[in-house]
């Protein structure tokens, strides 16, 4: 974990960065989300998701998976941040509770997920050689030691 240059975030990193220094909200821009701010299926099956379109984001549901959106669409949070819920679940440094080493964590949602796992303080798994078109990453970078 002792590295100069770049990482994967923890995920207690990745929460803080994806809030934004928002306190006790579920999302980066605040407690409701929509397709205007990020990369997700939405369902009124809850209710903090009012976007007026369901399914699969309009703009990037086009028939042809995977559904991503590029780098930089939505609106950045306080902390200069973009996208950092919906779009792929992003990986993180420290291993999933339970898991035994075998799986890390993710964070963030994904194009494939519904807004639940869209919440700063979601999270899922898996292991650290699965890939998939939903899973991707964050780098964060850690300064030398002087």
């Amino acid at each position: 974990f002792n590295v100069d240059g770049y990482r994967l975030p923890t995920d207690v990193e990745w929460q803080y960065a994806a809030r934004g220094g928002l306190v006790g909200k579920r999302f980066p821009l605040g407690d409701m989300i929509t397709h205007a701010e990020a990369n997700y299926i939405s369902s009124s099956s809850y209710s903090y998701d009012i976007s007026p379109t369901r399914g699969f984001h309009p703009t990037y549901g086009d028939g042809t998976q995977p559904y991503t959106s590029p780098a930089g669409t939505f609106a950045a949070n306080a902390y200069g941040l973009h996208d950092m819920v919906g779009n792929v679940w992003e990986r993180c440094w420290n291993w999933f509770p339970g898991s035994e080493g075998a799986e890390r964590v993710l964070c963030g949602g994904s194009w494939f997920y519904y807004a639940t796992g869209a919440r700063c303080g979601s999270r899922s798994s898996g292991a650290p050689g699965f890939r998939n078109t939903n899973v991707g990453f964050r780098a964060c970078y850690t300064a030398p030691e002087r």
